[in-house]
């Protein structure tokens, strides 16, 4: 072993060693984070059905129920309607109705398919057309596919329009959220709601669980629009994730203008795009049947633009759902 007796040598070479070993640690936050391989879209494959309604929706998107009630819609409707809901991993489902994305695994390059309801109709509940109009805000229709979540890595729910946990004019979206991916093992390690409307925090805070409580960050304060403001839900998005995090985004301010500004950030950004796995939105178009509920009869978007913009989510790997 050689020694340096000279004290001031000896100091420099305990200095230099010093520093190569605190640049050769990880950052702080990912020392206690297990190794999480990052999943890549392969390809986003529309189903016939959805196919079928991308392909007419030019001609279609004024009266959308009128078709959906055609008898030769009737057995796809039926499929739909069955096999939809929270879908585990070994389930198989109809392939000429519902919507998949092939994703692989980029340490293992295995791959898998993940399952999604079709852009079809009036982006809510397919009975709505063709029954009643109770099934408004029924979310049944939607397709949650458990094999898409790997458990091991973090997970972070955003929510613009977050309301309260039990509360909202489209349902307790919260509660949902929550409820829907705890059933296929994910449980988020990150709540960040935005809510305008003025609310007691007391009132928000004791409906919280007390599980979910350490991870809850409730703003009361409107989101804002504008890139890379500290009020920006996607500024604090961008910090807080990584593409190997599991990413739930829900937007439903009932604010048209403002909602699309946020759309449009995450389709201009493949940062954001890469960071976001599953999207919920209620895009507010021109549509004669929701005119109760939008007043959108002067609106210029029609369904055919919801069909657009939903195709450039998923084509980008992102899982987007129609909210209510």
């Amino acid at each position: 072993m050689l020694v340096l007796r000279n004290w001031k040598v000896g100091t420099v070479i305990v200095l230099i060693s010093f520093v190569i070993i605190v640049q050769a640690l990880p950052p702080p936050h990912l020392c206690n984070d297990p190794p999480v391989c990052p999943l890549t879209l392969v390809s986003y494959t529309p189903s016939d059905y959805e196919k079928l309604w991308y392909d007419n929706i030019n001609t279609w998107f004024q009266t959308p129920c009128v078709y959906m009630k055609d008898k030769s819609q009737e057995a796809s409707i039926a499929t739909w309607v069955s096999q939809s809901g929270i879908k585990n991993p070994h389930q198989e489902l109809n392939e000429s109705v519902f919507s998949t994305f092939l994703f692989k695994n980029e340490c293992t390059a295995e791959t898998f398919k993940s399952y999604i309801e079709p852009l079809a109709g009036i982006s809510r509940h397919p009975l709505f057309c063709t029954k009643s109009s109770d099934y408004i805000v029924n979310k049944d229709y939607l397709t949650v596919d458990c094999n898409n979540y790997p458990t091991e890595s973090r997970a972070f729910y955003f929510d613009l329009g977050a309301s309260s946990w039990t509360q909202g004019g489209g349902g307790a979206s919260q509660q949902w959220v929550d409820g829907v991916y705890r059933s296929c093992g994910v449980k988020f390690t990150g709540y960040y709601m935005w809510e305008a409307s003025p609310m007691n925090p007391g009132d928000i805070f004791k409906e919280i669980p007390d599980d979910v409580m350490p991870y809850y960050h409730w703003y009361n304060i409107p989101a804002f629009t504008g890139k890379g403001a500290k009020d920006n839900p996607l500024t604090l998005l961008r910090i807080l994730t990584r593409p190997e995090d599991y990413v739930v985004v829900k937007i439903d301010i009932d604010n048209t203008l403002v909602e699309y500004e946020f759309v449009a950030q995450i389709l201009a950004d493949p940062e954001l795009l890469n960071l976001v796995d599953d999207f919920f939105w209620e895009h507010h178009v021109n549509v004669q049947e929701m005119y109760p509920w939008w007043t959108t009869q002067y609106d210029k978007q029609t369904l055919k633009d919801t069909y657009e913009l939903f195709r450039k989510f998923r084509n980008a790997g992102v899982r987007a759902h129609s909210w209510v």
